[in-house]
Formats: C-alpha cells, structure tokens, sequence
C-alpha cells in the first residue's frame, strides 16, 4: 500500500536502519572513554590550572561528568567541579575500569593522596593546584556546596 507515494515497508525498514545504527552506536562504547568498561570506572578530570577531580560511575563518565559540570549531583566538592568545568578547558580520562565499590573508592581516595606536595586534598576527590583560579583573589577560599553553605548560618535571609 502506498502514503504519499511512499511504501509502508520502506519506511519500516527505514526506522528499523535507525535503531540498529543507535544500537551498534551504545553496544560498541561510542560514548565510552579508551578504558572504560563494565562496572564502576574510575576517571579523572584536570583542569587547565591543574586542579584535579577524581570520581568513578557506572552510568559513564561523560553522563557522570555532565551531571557534576551542571551542579544536578548533590557531592560535597560540587561547586568547584561545576566553577571549573564553567570556567577553563579540561581533560578527562578513565584510570580503571571494571571495579566494585569497594575497590573504586580506595583507588580514588589513593589518587587523591597520591597529589605532590604543595596541592591542597578536599573531602577524597579533588585535589587543588598552588595556581587554583578559584584562589587568585582568596588565599582562604573554602570549597563548600550551597546546601553546606546554608547550614553554616551564612545562607540564612535575615
């Protein structure tokens, strides 16, 4: 049978073409790391002032970094992910892939300690260069999320 002079098999198989394009796409890492695979990954972002963020996923790296960049993750170094990531260029990449929880978490916390002297380690995950830009103004500058911000009493309207 024939729609506007198109046949309805043709544009089944047209439809089919797409699915298959967008399955080859997910099943063959098109938006998976060099390294990264199944189970928790553990990555790496570093940012041109040579900050570090440390983190691992299971969803993928890119979504677990768009999530952290736009502020939508409830993490305690958040607000220096997302001022960073808003702020300069980085580069990301996978340190291990494969992992469970327990073996993600102490390879992050070593990555974390392993920093060179000189670069300031907040809360497990981030480690802060001497040339942070989020410090040129502020030799205090305390990295805090808002909802820790509140709590202190600063966030409070008076």
């Amino acid at each position: 049978m024939q729609n506007g002079g198109m046949d309805e098999s043709l544009t089944a198989k047209t439809v089919d073409i797409g699915l298959v394009a967008t399955d080859w796409w997910r099943e063959n890492g098109g938006r998976l790391l060099p390294g990264e695979g199944d189970g928790l990954t553990v990555f790496e972002v570093l940012y041109e002032d040579g900050c570090r963020y440390f983190g691992f996923t299971k969803t993928g790296v890119f979504q677990r970094l768009g999530e952290l960049s736009n502020g939508s993750l409830e993490v305690r170094s958040g607000s220096f992910v997302v001022e960073h990531c808003r702020q300069m260029y980085y580069v990301v990449r996978c340190v291990a892939s494969g992992l469970d929880k327990r073996g993600a978490k102490e390879l992050r916390e070593m990555l974390v300690v392993a920093a060179p002297d000189g670069v300031a380690r907040i809360d497990g995950t981030t480690a802060v260069s001497p040339k942070c830009w989020l410090q040129e103004d502020d030799d205090d500058v305390e990295v805090m999320t808002f909802a820790e911000w509140a709590k202190t009493g600063n966030g409070g309207l008076k």
